[in-house]
């Protein structure tokens, strides 16, 4: 079975099997999905994994790697695309989970973007982890009328990661700063406060105007 860390532990958590297809998208290595094939949800539910990367050798080491692993035969597909151009089904009735994990908030944004456009139709459900350039993202999201599910704050190697699940059938707003992150503040919570306040200081004192982002997350220290 796939080993996973916890940022990816925590991804696959919020995967909810019903059948529907799955994108690993920005897939690297591909172990968040070859773990999710191996969960007995998945495999009762019949979801496909599907590997997304634009990079050529990436794709054929995954190929390669998974094909020699009997129990996954038939169950899963790789794309060497863009991930704004994911070749959903026609089907409107269908739902896809696509999770998109590894790259910039900003770059998130614009996926989700391009994809909600061309698939208005239909039920997407993402599943997001950025590696910076969460404001920016959130506010992003927000502005195309996308709600959330869950949010998580994980800490792995000294580094943070905020974990979104988000869609058009979320149940509350989605918010620049997050809000179910700060249900409780404990220690992880307060140095990734204190780390997302010193970032915006910096840009600050190189002109830009940031004191509006700065006080938003600083409520939460109070």
């Amino acid at each position: 079975m796939a080993k996973l860390g916890l940022r990816l532990k925590a991804i696959a958590k919020q995967v909810t099997f019903s059948g529907q297809p799955i994108w690993d998208c920005c897939c690297d290595h591909g172990y968040l999905g070859q773990y999710l094939l191996e969960q007995d949800a998945c495999i009762q539910t019949g979801s496909v994994v599907n590997f997304v990367d634009c990079i050529a050798d990436i794709i054929a080491q995954l190929n390669t790697r998974l094909s020699q692993i009997t129990a996954l035969q038939g169950r899963w597909q790789s794309h060497c695309i863009d991930v704004a151009k994911l070749p959903l089904a026609e089907q409107t009735s269908l739902s896809h989970t696509i999770i998109i994990a590894g790259v910039g908030g900003e770059l998130t944004a614009k996926m989700v973007t391009a994809l909600n456009q061309q698939f208005a139709k239909h039920k997407l459900e993402f599943i997001l982890c950025p590696v910076h350039h969460e404001y920016e993202m959130r506010t992003a999201l927000a502005q195309q009328g996308l709600r959330l599910f869950d949010e998580q704050l994980v800490k792995e190697n000294g580094r943070f990661y905020e974990i979104l699940r988000v869609g058009c059938y979320g149940q509350d707003e989605i918010t620049p700063t997050g809000k179910k992150l700060w249900h409780r503040v404990g220690p992880i919570e307060s140095q990734y406060l204190a780390t997302k306040i010193k970032h915006y200081q910096r840009l600050g004192l190189g002109g830009q105007d940031t004191a509006g982002i700065i006080s938003a997350y600083a409520v939460y220290l109070d």
